[in-house]
């Protein structure tokens, strides 16, 4: 059963917000929307197959229906992260705003393609007199044909228990860089031994034994796999171990099924993007991060 619901009248039609309990009965309502294009919907999808991740998290689960019980859109949000719209089509934001102010009214931002996020920003910061800013424009790929450049010195390893401490590290490193949605803590062994059990498999590049780079790719869910958290450390960047391990663990995700392998770069790094490209990963779609903030004087 769902935890309430909230009507509108747009265009004519009746439409409804209903709020889930869980990420299971969530998916089992949305998965269609989801399924349909689960390279657009890559945040969704693996959020809803990852509920172990999401355990201390009270998500925020949203679905959008006309009177007659045809699913129309939904949304969901793991705090402190922000929103994902990407299944929210704009003719169905006024709704889902209007159920959202009072669910989660301190929402601190959205996520998703620039044209559901944009139109989701206009109508909140109507309602809320907030304001909407730039966070982070991203770029979202697809992996076409592989292209694997000529290996650097070193060889591609899969993660293991003693490489946890380097990974948890360098996951910290990689989240003050990327700035993003990230949750920037301590590093944590703990942590990052739980990300691994939950479906994201780690790969080093080491050089003489010792790791000088890192990626991490998902365990395939609806043919999709994501490449995240690709990592150089500093002092040995510039020798092509992120090519080189990027494409370790996207030639990893394809072996384990993966018919679809996906990533996303920050528009604004010129040379990630020419990076991914040189690899084979093909822009799909422009995303956009926003945060809502209070306007000037308020």
């Amino acid at each position: 059963m769902s935890r309430g619901t909230f009507r509108t009248r747009l265009s004519s039609a009746s439409m409804k917000a209903s709020f889930h309990r869980s990420l299971a009965e969530f998916w089992q309502r949305a998965r269609g929307l989801y399924e349909a294009d689960p390279v657009t919907h890559t945040n969704a999808v693996w959020i809803a197959a990852s509920a172990e991740v999401y355990r201390d998290s009270v998500p925020m689960l949203c679905t959008l229906a006309t009177d007659g019980g045809e699913l129309g859109a939904a949304y969901l949000r793991t705090p402190p992260h922000p929103g994902l719209v990407s299944a929210l089509r704009p003719e169905w934001t006024p709704v889902a705003v209007e159920a959202l102010l009072e669910r989660d009214p301190q929402l601190p931002g959205v996520q998703g393609p620039v044209e559901e996020a944009e139109a989701f920003a206009e109508a909140w910061t109507a309602r809320t007199g907030t304001e909407a800013v730039t966070h982070m424009e991203q770029s979202l790929y697809r992996l076409g044909d592989l292209r694997v450049p000529g290996p650097p010195r070193g060889v591609a390893e899969n993660a293991h228990d003693g490489d946890l401490a380097w990974l948890a590290q360098a996951h910290r490193e990689f989240a003050v860089e990327a700035g993003g949605t990230y949750q920037v803590e301590e590093p944590d062994v703990v942590a990052m031994r739980a990300v691994l059990d939950a479906g994201q498999r780690g790969v080093l590049w080491k050089v003489d034994g010792e790791p000088v780079a890192c990626a991490f790719w998902t365990r395939p869910v609806v043919g999709m796999s994501r490449i995240l958290r690709v990592y150089t450390e500093p002092a040995h960047r510039g020798r092509g171990y992120g090519s080189a391990v990027t494409a370790a663990a996207s030639r990893r995700a394809r072996a384990a099924g993966a018919n679809e392998v996906v990533l996303f770069t920050d528009r604004a790094n010129p040379v990630s993007n020419s990076i991914y490209r040189r690899l084979g990963y093909v822009p799909v779609s422009r995303m956009v991060m926003l945060d809502f903030v209070a306007a000037p004087g308020t």
